[in-house]
């Protein structure tokens, strides 16, 4: 499919930079959620209320900072789709992109995973989160640290603590032939493709899929390419998202206001740049990067933060939880240079709820437990085992509530690092819990959602 023109802000110059993330982690910000409180159900007849959970965290040290539009904002279509994540990954799927990355095996089911090898895993429920990783001599010598390839000898690849032959990474043209194959298996058609990035002799190839015409943020698929020209590590996504129903889309100057009234409301969470200096001691004094120390004036609160600049403007769709489950959300994808990407729903205000507070109540605890929805589970003698879909920077705990017609598993997660930046990244977890009896023809339900849990 043809790839979207993408809306550029005029005057200010075009620049769009990637953050730094963990392997398939792209991050995605968002202060809060549009502020009103919708109905349970749309007022005009129209298309269903949307209840959308946490984005997953993001650049919350810059919380409270407003971004700044200094040209003209576009306006965007008319309407555009939500696409949702349904059912479970088939074997199919598993197979294709094994042989895609020439891994040997037949998909075998772990857990609340699927298994090819000891290369590839992919999640079975949800989005089918992917991980593969290349072991033996020729990437070994990348995890020690070091900018070359050692030579076909694991032994001394293992023992090797100095490179002896340098070796630089295959070219951008050479890294996304290598990655085609994968791609096709994906069915990413279109996508768009960033091979500009190396790490010592490995080059990193970021996939955007392009879904409807609307580029996506935090649906990317992450591969590392070594000198060999061989994929050495990948993680993504392999389920493919559905079209839903089609919303009217706001344009984006509503939009930025709407996230930057959220942004405005959580600053007392943190710092704003200007405050973001060590705190002195009551002498004033801190230590400086040579060693001595140095005059250090207080931060000055209750000063106005330096907005920051959005240097670009396009409709996408951001990765969103919707009704429980992934989704896609039309949304509005503001470029900040230096700092990545915000996003915000573009959908009016009537047909969004929202797990989270609205941005004019007071901010929740950021040790407050959050429920998280349950996909299936697997029963062994008196003991259960529910699988679900959760945040990498978060802990989970469950617990259980019996009678003798039901049996009720709420699962809560609770931040590792509270308030610290997190990477977008969805995994599939699993928790047992042990009953008083075994759960023999009782029904199991999720507690969250009061929905009854099919078994795996």
């Amino acid at each position: 499919m043809d790839e979207p023109r993408r809306g550029r802000l005029r005057p200010v110059a075009a620049v769009v930079v990637a953050l730094a993330a963990l392997l398939a982690g792209c991050v995605t910000a968002s202060g809060g959620e549009p502020s009103s409180s919708p109905s349970p159900s749309s007022s005009d007849d129209g298309p269903p209320v949307l209840r959308l959970g946490p984005d997953g965290g993001g650049l919350s040290q810059w919380a409270g900072v407003p971004l700044k539009a200094t040209g003209e904002l576009p306006g965007g279509p008319s309407s555009a789709p939500v696409y949702a994540t349904t059912g479970a990954v088939p074997a199919e799927a598993v197979a294709r992109l094994a042989r895609a990355l020439g891994v040997r095996g037949e998909p075998r089911r772990v857990g609340g995973e699927w298994r090819v090898g000891s290369a590839l895993w992919v999640g079975r429920a949800a989005a089918g989160s992917w991980t593969y990783g290349r072991g033996g001599a020729a990437v070994c010598a990348y995890r020690l640290g070091t900018d070359c390839a050692g030579p076909a000898d694991p032994a001394r690849c293992e023992s090797a603590t100095v490179c002896t032959e340098r070796v630089a990474p295959v070219g951008e043209r050479a890294a996304k032939a290598a990655v085609a194959p994968v791609l096709r298996a994906l069915g990413y058609a279109g996508a768009r493709i960033d091979a500009a990035r190396t790490q010592g002799a490995s080059r990193t190839v970021d996939v955007d899929p392009v879904l409807g015409g609307l580029p996506t943020s935090g649906w990317r698929t992450r591969l590392s390419v070594g000198p060999d020209g061989m994929i050495t590590q990948a993680a993504g996504q392999l389920t493919e998202p559905v079209r839903g129903d089609t919303y009217p889309v706001v344009g984006a100057a509503q939009a930025l206001r709407a996230l930057n009234g959220a942004r405005g409301a959580t600053a007392a969470r943190g710092a704003a740049p200007d405050c973001a200096t060590p705190v002195p001691h009551a002498s004033g004094r801190v230590q400086g990067k040579d060693g001595g120390l140095g005059e250090v004036q207080p931060c000055a609160r209750g000063r106005k933060p330096t907005p920051l600049p959005v240097s670009g403007v396009e409709l996408g769709l951001a990765v969103r939880p919707v009704n429980g489950s992934p989704g896609l959300v039309p949304s509005w994808l503001f470029e900040v240079p230096g700092h990545g990407t915000l996003t915000w729903p573009a959908l009016p205000p009537r047909y969004l709820a929202s797990d989270q507070p609205s941005p004019s109540a007071p901010s929740p605890s950021p040790t407050a437990r959050r429920a998280v929805t349950l996909t299936s589970y697997t029963a062994k003698g008196s003991s259960v085992t529910v699988h679900f879909s959760g945040s990498v920077c978060s802990r989970y705990t469950a617990s259980a509530t019996e009678t003798p017609s039901e049996v009720r598993i709420l699962v809560t997660g609770t931040e590792k690092n509270p308030g610290a930046m997190c990477v977008m990244i969805a995994k599939e977890f699993t928790s047992t819990v042990n009953l008083t009896e075994p759960l023999g023809t009782r029904a199991l339900l999720d507690a969250s959602t009061q929905k009854q849990v099919a078994p795996q």
